[in-house]
């Protein structure tokens, strides 16, 4: 995957408490699409950096190889209607997921 790859990277804690809200919600009163995401766009590139600062922590240094293919690739989400229909937004962000991940060793 190329490095300038961005994404909208949520934690699945998040994502089924989003999921949780939103099965509180009549039927009537839901739309018919939801998009679920942080809000935010992540690169690639910038989550391996962040696995490898997360790393440092717990001595673990991973060798990520991103192929620069020079293409930039976008795909966020807009999360204002779950948002505002649940009152919900994300709470965890990707540092404390990539630690959770290491604390699940």
């Amino acid at each position: 995957n190329s490095p300038n790859h961005y994404a909208s990277i949520l934690d699945v804690e998040d994502a089924a408490e989003a999921l949780a809200r939103l099965a509180l919600i009549s039927v009537d009163n839901r739309k018919s699409v939801y998009n679920l995401g942080t809000g935010n766009q992540t690169s690639l590139m910038e989550l391996a950096e962040l696995v490898n600062v997360v790393g440092e922590r717990y001595n673990a240094k991973a060798q990520i190889l991103l192929q620069d293919n020079g293409t930039t690739n976008t795909a966020g989400v807009d999360i204002s209607l779950i948002s505002n229909d649940c009152n919900w937004t994300p709470l965890i962000t990707n540092e404390i997921m990539i630690e959770n991940l290491f604390l699940m060793d």
